[in-house]
């Protein structure tokens, strides 16, 4: 495999002994020692100061969650990108989430555009694993619900589409 080789004391390589993605994202989160967590898919990518500026916005906000911009590109070309045009760019209570939201049927949360803390997570059933669709609905709809408030951060998540897996 591609990751193999690589060293870095920083980064830890967990070969999850399941198939789907919940119970990747489960698997990761019970064998990580971080104090915040990012679900991050092989085919997700990001803005080179994502991270930082998701971190600036949670640390001192352990009970809330940070959620970025985001938008989708196709079949791996970024000049594909048109940004999620429901995206509401301001923080939110669960209750504004759901009105905001639910209301117009976007309730798409692609995982790796949130941060939060491990104090929140633990708050909150994992990731349901007799899911293989709306897995992230269910999981951030029970993280927000027990969140304090939602952050929105202006930083780029870019979500692939039209891949076929």
């Amino acid at each position: 495999s591609l990751l193999t080789n690589y060293t870095d004391p920083r980064v830890q390589i967990l070969h999850n002994p399941k198939k789907n993605a919940a119970s990747a994202r489960n698997y990761a989160y019970l064998n990580s020692d971080g104090d915040y967590i990012i679900f991050f898919d092989a085919d997700d990518l990001i803005s080179p100061d994502f991270i930082e500026k998701q971190l600036k916005k949670i640390i001192g906000n352990e009970n809330s969650v940070v959620i970025s911009h985001w938008g989708r590109f196709y079949d791996g070309d970024l000049n594909t990108y048109k940004e999620n045009s429901f995206i509401i760019k301001n923080d939110l209570t669960y209750e504004e989430w759901i009105l905001g939201y639910w209301y117009n049927v976007m309730h798409t949360t692609p995982p790796g555009r949130l941060i939060f803390s491990k104090t929140l997570i633990a708050k909150t059933p994992l990731w349901d694993e007799s899911l293989n669709l709306n897995d992230d609905f269910q999981f951030f709809n029970e993280l927000f619900f027990h969140c304090a408030k939602i952050i929105y951060s202006d930083v780029q998540f870019y979500y692939r589409s039209g891949i076929g897996g």
